[in-house]
């Protein structure tokens, strides 16, 4: 599943965020900058799914040049 990283990073900082909320350390006005943010959150996928495929974790199978006839 691409993003799996990205996803798990994202949900770990959301929940710090609430956490430092939660205690006073953050104030209130984090959450309209985090949802004027979310389209970062498809980059970072983006990219991941790109680093994977250069390093061969996706793609699933040999090419026409890979064949070797």
């Amino acid at each position: 599943m691409p993003g799996k990283i990205t996803l798990s990073l994202v949900l770990i900082a959301l929940g710090v965020l609430v956490l430092l909320r939660n205690i006073g350390q953050v104030s209130e006005g984090w959450w309209h900058t985090a949802v004027k943010l979310w389209p970062l959150i498809l980059v970072f996928i983006g990219v991941e799914v790109m680093l994977t495929r250069r390093k061969g974790g996706g793609g699933g199978g040999k090419s026409k040049r890979d064949k070797g006839d």
